[in-house]
Protein backbone atom coordinates (compact mmCIF):
# COMPACT_ATOMS: atom_id res chain seq x y z
CA UNK A 1 0.00 0.00 0.00
CA UNK A 2 2.81 2.40 0.86
CA UNK A 3 4.43 1.80 -2.51
CA UNK A 4 1.18 2.58 -4.29
CA UNK A 5 0.72 5.79 -2.30
CA UNK A 6 4.30 6.87 -2.97
CA UNK A 7 3.94 6.11 -6.67
CA UNK A 8 0.73 8.14 -6.80
CA UNK A 9 2.34 11.07 -5.06
CA UNK A 10 5.29 10.92 -7.45
CA UNK A 11 2.98 10.82 -10.46
CA UNK A 12 1.00 13.80 -9.21
CA UNK A 13 4.20 15.70 -8.49
CA UNK A 14 5.58 14.93 -11.94
CA UNK A 15 2.34 16.06 -13.51
CA UNK A 16 2.53 19.34 -11.64
CA UNK A 17 6.14 19.88 -12.68
CA UNK A 18 5.33 19.32 -16.36
CA UNK A 19 2.40 21.75 -16.39
CA UNK A 20 2.97 24.64 -18.76
CA UNK A 21 2.96 28.07 -17.12
CA UNK A 22 3.39 30.27 -20.18
CA UNK A 23 0.83 31.62 -22.61
CA UNK A 24 2.11 33.84 -25.42
CA UNK A 25 0.04 36.43 -27.31
CA UNK A 26 1.02 38.39 -30.40
CA UNK A 27 0.44 42.11 -30.93
CA UNK A 28 -3.13 41.37 -32.04
CA UNK A 29 -3.83 39.47 -28.79
CA UNK A 30 -3.93 36.18 -30.69
CA UNK A 31 -2.52 33.05 -29.05
CA UNK A 32 0.88 31.93 -30.30
CA UNK A 33 0.76 28.15 -30.02
CA UNK A 34 3.93 26.60 -28.61
CA UNK A 35 5.96 25.11 -31.45
CA UNK A 36 4.26 27.18 -34.13
CA UNK A 37 5.94 29.26 -36.84
CA UNK A 38 5.05 32.89 -37.56
CA UNK A 39 5.99 34.20 -41.01
CA UNK A 40 6.68 37.85 -41.78
CA UNK A 41 7.30 39.19 -45.28
CA UNK A 42 9.92 41.92 -45.15
CA UNK A 43 10.97 44.49 -47.73
CA UNK A 44 14.67 44.27 -48.58
CA UNK A 45 15.19 47.97 -47.73
CA UNK A 46 13.56 47.72 -44.28
CA UNK A 47 15.89 49.11 -41.61
CA UNK A 48 14.28 47.23 -38.73
CA UNK A 49 11.46 44.68 -38.52
CA UNK A 50 10.07 44.63 -34.98
CA UNK A 51 7.21 42.69 -33.35
CA UNK A 52 5.76 42.66 -29.84
CA UNK A 53 4.55 39.69 -27.84
CA UNK A 54 3.07 39.31 -24.34
CA UNK A 55 4.18 36.35 -22.23
CA UNK A 56 1.69 35.48 -19.46
CA UNK A 57 2.27 33.39 -16.35
CA UNK A 58 -0.82 31.19 -16.19
CA UNK A 59 0.19 29.51 -12.91
CA UNK A 60 -0.94 30.50 -9.43
CA UNK A 61 2.65 31.00 -8.25
CA UNK A 62 5.42 33.50 -9.06
CA UNK A 63 7.83 32.34 -11.76
CA UNK A 64 11.35 33.39 -12.66
CA UNK A 65 11.66 33.07 -16.41
CA UNK A 66 14.33 33.49 -19.07
CA UNK A 67 14.18 33.90 -22.85
CA UNK A 68 16.49 31.97 -25.15
CA UNK A 69 17.15 32.91 -28.77
CA UNK A 70 18.37 30.27 -31.22
CA UNK A 71 19.08 31.18 -34.84
CA UNK A 72 18.10 28.32 -37.12
CA UNK A 73 19.16 29.84 -40.44
CA UNK A 74 20.28 33.19 -41.87
CA UNK A 75 19.75 34.45 -45.41
CA UNK A 76 22.87 36.57 -45.04
CA UNK A 77 25.67 36.64 -42.43
CA UNK A 78 25.04 40.36 -41.95
CA UNK A 79 21.40 40.11 -40.92
CA UNK A 80 20.81 40.31 -37.17
CA UNK A 81 18.29 39.13 -34.60
CA UNK A 82 17.90 40.61 -31.14
CA UNK A 83 15.25 40.97 -28.47
CA UNK A 84 14.06 42.86 -25.41
CA UNK A 85 12.23 41.77 -22.25
CA UNK A 86 10.36 44.73 -20.77
CA UNK A 87 13.10 47.17 -19.75
CA UNK A 88 16.09 45.04 -20.81
CA UNK A 89 17.34 44.96 -24.39
CA UNK A 90 20.08 42.60 -25.52
CA UNK A 91 22.75 42.78 -28.19
CA UNK A 92 22.51 40.61 -31.35
CA UNK A 93 25.19 38.31 -29.90
CA UNK A 94 23.15 37.59 -26.75
CA UNK A 95 21.26 34.30 -26.83
CA UNK A 96 20.00 34.13 -23.23
CA UNK A 97 18.21 36.86 -21.28
CA UNK A 98 18.61 37.71 -17.63
CA UNK A 99 15.97 36.68 -15.10
CA UNK A 100 12.44 37.98 -15.64
CA UNK A 101 10.43 37.85 -12.42
CA UNK A 102 6.74 37.18 -13.04
CA UNK A 103 4.03 37.39 -10.43
CA UNK A 104 1.24 34.82 -10.35
CA UNK A 105 -0.94 35.72 -13.32
CA UNK A 106 1.53 38.41 -14.38
CA UNK A 107 3.13 39.03 -17.76
CA UNK A 108 6.07 40.64 -19.52
CA UNK A 109 6.66 42.09 -22.97
CA UNK A 110 8.91 40.25 -25.42
CA UNK A 111 10.07 42.38 -28.35
CA UNK A 112 11.74 40.70 -31.32
CA UNK A 113 13.82 42.67 -33.83
CA UNK A 114 15.33 41.71 -37.17
CA UNK A 115 17.56 43.64 -39.57
CA UNK A 116 17.76 42.12 -43.08
CA UNK A 117 20.99 43.96 -44.01
CA UNK A 118 19.51 44.67 -47.44
CA UNK A 119 19.81 40.98 -48.34
CA UNK A 120 17.05 38.79 -49.76
CA UNK A 121 16.22 35.26 -48.66
CA UNK A 122 14.65 33.40 -45.75
CA UNK A 123 15.84 33.48 -42.13
CA UNK A 124 14.50 31.49 -39.19
CA UNK A 125 14.90 32.07 -35.45
CA UNK A 126 13.45 30.31 -32.42
CA UNK A 127 12.43 32.07 -29.20
CA UNK A 128 11.88 30.03 -26.04
CA UNK A 129 10.55 31.09 -22.64
CA UNK A 130 11.29 28.76 -19.74
CA UNK A 131 10.95 28.51 -15.99
CA UNK A 132 14.44 28.67 -14.43
CA UNK A 133 13.31 26.38 -11.58
CA UNK A 134 11.95 23.81 -14.04
CA UNK A 135 13.29 24.27 -17.61
CA UNK A 136 10.83 21.70 -18.99
CA UNK A 137 8.11 24.20 -18.10
CA UNK A 138 8.47 26.22 -21.28
CA UNK A 139 6.91 27.54 -24.46
CA UNK A 140 8.56 28.37 -27.77
CA UNK A 141 7.83 29.60 -31.27
CA UNK A 142 9.67 30.23 -34.53
CA UNK A 143 9.75 33.43 -36.55
CA UNK A 144 10.41 33.09 -40.27
CA UNK A 145 11.45 36.23 -42.13
CA UNK A 146 11.08 36.16 -45.91
CA UNK A 147 12.92 39.13 -47.39
CA UNK A 148 12.09 40.14 -50.95
CA UNK A 149 13.56 42.75 -53.33
CA UNK A 150 12.16 46.26 -53.36
CA UNK A 151 10.51 45.60 -56.70
CA UNK A 152 8.47 42.76 -55.22
CA UNK A 153 7.14 44.43 -52.09
CA UNK A 154 5.88 47.87 -53.01
CA UNK A 155 5.73 50.70 -50.51
CA UNK A 156 1.97 50.26 -50.22
CA UNK A 157 2.54 46.84 -48.62
CA UNK A 158 5.00 48.00 -45.94
CA UNK A 159 3.39 48.72 -42.58
CA UNK A 160 4.74 51.64 -40.55
CA UNK A 161 7.00 50.56 -37.71
CA UNK A 162 9.40 51.90 -35.10
CA UNK A 163 12.26 50.15 -33.39
CA UNK A 164 12.95 49.71 -29.71
CA UNK A 165 14.32 52.84 -27.98
CA UNK A 166 18.07 52.46 -27.43
CA UNK A 167 19.19 52.58 -24.71
CA UNK A 168 16.13 51.62 -22.71
CA UNK A 169 16.11 52.65 -19.87
CA UNK A 170 17.48 56.00 -21.08
CA UNK A 171 19.14 58.60 -18.89
CA UNK A 172 19.95 61.36 -21.37
CA UNK A 173 19.55 60.69 -25.10
CA UNK A 174 18.00 57.70 -26.82
CA UNK A 175 17.73 56.83 -30.50
CA UNK A 176 14.87 55.14 -32.29
CA UNK A 177 14.71 53.87 -35.87
CA UNK A 178 11.52 54.16 -37.88
CA UNK A 179 9.95 53.27 -41.22
CA UNK A 180 6.77 55.11 -42.22
CA UNK A 181 5.97 52.59 -44.97
CA UNK A 182 2.51 53.04 -46.46
CA UNK A 183 1.82 55.95 -44.08
CA UNK A 184 4.41 58.16 -45.77
CA UNK A 185 2.89 61.26 -47.37
CA UNK A 186 -0.46 60.91 -45.60
CA UNK A 187 0.13 63.89 -43.31
CA UNK A 188 2.68 65.38 -40.96
CA UNK A 189 4.78 62.68 -39.34
CA UNK A 190 6.17 63.13 -35.85
CA UNK A 191 7.45 61.14 -32.90
CA UNK A 192 5.48 62.01 -29.77
CA UNK A 193 6.40 61.02 -26.21
CA UNK A 194 3.59 60.71 -23.67
CA UNK A 195 3.81 60.27 -19.91
CA UNK A 196 1.63 57.81 -18.01
CA UNK A 197 -1.09 60.43 -17.68
CA UNK A 198 -1.32 60.82 -21.45
CA UNK A 199 0.29 64.27 -21.53
CA UNK A 200 2.71 65.11 -24.38
CA UNK A 201 6.23 65.74 -23.05
CA UNK A 202 8.31 65.70 -26.27
CA UNK A 203 7.65 66.00 -30.01
CA UNK A 204 10.07 65.44 -32.89
CA UNK A 205 9.00 65.98 -36.51
CA UNK A 206 10.30 63.53 -39.15
CA UNK A 207 10.36 64.15 -42.89
CA UNK A 208 12.01 61.06 -44.39
CA UNK A 209 10.29 57.75 -45.09
CA UNK A 210 12.76 55.99 -42.79
CA UNK A 211 15.65 56.88 -40.55
CA UNK A 212 16.66 57.34 -36.93
CA UNK A 213 15.45 59.93 -34.43
CA UNK A 214 17.51 61.02 -31.42
CA UNK A 215 15.61 62.48 -28.47
CA UNK A 216 16.96 64.23 -25.37
CA UNK A 217 15.12 63.08 -22.24
CA UNK A 218 17.62 64.39 -19.70
CA UNK A 219 15.07 66.82 -18.28
CA UNK A 220 12.24 64.31 -17.96
CA UNK A 221 11.37 62.78 -14.60
CA UNK A 222 12.15 59.13 -13.93
CA UNK A 223 9.32 56.86 -14.99
CA UNK A 224 7.58 55.02 -17.82
CA UNK A 225 6.69 56.82 -21.05
CA UNK A 226 5.28 55.87 -24.44
CA UNK A 227 6.95 56.83 -27.73
CA UNK A 228 4.43 57.01 -30.54
CA UNK A 229 4.92 57.60 -34.25
CA UNK A 230 1.98 59.63 -35.52
CA UNK A 231 1.07 60.47 -39.11
CA UNK A 232 -1.70 62.93 -39.82
CA UNK A 233 -2.68 62.88 -36.16
CA UNK A 234 -3.07 59.08 -36.06
CA UNK A 235 -0.83 56.72 -34.10
CA UNK A 236 0.78 54.13 -36.38
CA UNK A 237 3.28 52.53 -33.95
CA UNK A 238 4.07 52.76 -30.22
CA UNK A 239 6.86 51.58 -27.94
CA UNK A 240 7.41 51.81 -24.21
CA UNK A 241 10.31 53.89 -22.87
CA UNK A 242 11.75 53.97 -19.37
CA UNK A 243 13.63 57.08 -18.19
CA UNK A 244 16.05 56.51 -15.32
CA UNK A 245 18.72 59.07 -14.32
Amino acid sequence: MKKVVLSSIFAISALGMSAQSFHILDAGSQTVTSGSTITYYVDQATALETHDFEVHNMSSSPVTAKVRKAIQSQADPGCTFYFCTDQNCYTPNTVLSGNVNMTAGGSFQLITDFTPNNATGTSLVRYSVFNTANPSDSAFFFIQYIVSPNSVNSLSMVKASIGTPNPNPASSVFSLSYNLGNSFGKGEAKLVIYNMLGAVVRTETVSDIEGTVKVDVSTLENGVYFTSMEVGGKQVATKRLVVSH
